[in-house]
């Protein structure tokens, strides 16, 4: 036969008292034969969530139209931060540009994603390259990675834009284009 065994803390001095309900049923609690943490109304502390799991979202957001002619990458506006629980957690990045388009010819616009100061995933280049002198759009441009950020302290995620081809305007958020920026912590 097991054996149960109740130990308290070395340090501390609170009471932890165990209560039965009020109830004329019999009742079993059987404890899985494995070592865990006790959930609770409070929820499950990210340290016992299984690898894979979700343990914070956040979103940022622009609207403000940001415009280039240069081949050097400049800040869109877009960015969110966020601080892992783990050092050992990933990072899922998602960013959804929309109003993105040139206004004139022959001009492809590039996105980049970064951490902090530290560029961790290329875009590539967006098709706007026609002909056209006027205004042409590439609609929504979307930027997805899973990063190690390695860390506990807070780190931003942005994305960047530059014109790589030609020397006109491009542009994101242009026409009231909402873009969007998500970070996730994954478990490791």
């Amino acid at each position: 036969m097991s054996r149960v065994a109740i130990k308290g803390a070395d340090t501390g001095t609170g009471v932890f008292t165990l209560e039965s309900p009020a109830t004329n049923t019999d009742r079993t609690l059987v404890l899985p034969d494995e070592a865990g943490t006790v959930l609770t109304t409070a929820g499950v502390p990210a340290s016992a969530m299984p690898a894979g799991s979700v343990l914070q979202v956040v979103q940022g957001s622009t609207s403000v139209q940001v415009n280039t002619t240069s081949a050097t990458f400049i800040d869109t506006g877009l960015s969110v931060s966020i601080t892992p629980s783990s050092a050992s957690s990933k990072v899922f990045v998602m960013a959804v540009h929309q109003g993105c388009g040139k206004y004139s010819a022959n001009n492809s616009l590039a996105l980049n994603l970064l951490r902090d100061s530290t560029q961790i995933h290329t875009g590539g280049t967006k098709g706007v390259n026609s002909n056209d002198a006027g205004e042409s759009w590439v609609g929504s441009y979307t930027l997805s990675y899973l990063d190690s950020p390695s860390t506990t302290s807070a780190v931003t995620y942005k994305t960047q834009l530059s014109n790589v081809t030609g020397s006109g305007t491009v542009r994101v958020q242009s026409s009231d284009g909402v873009s969007t920026i998500v970070a996730m912590e994954i478990a490791a």
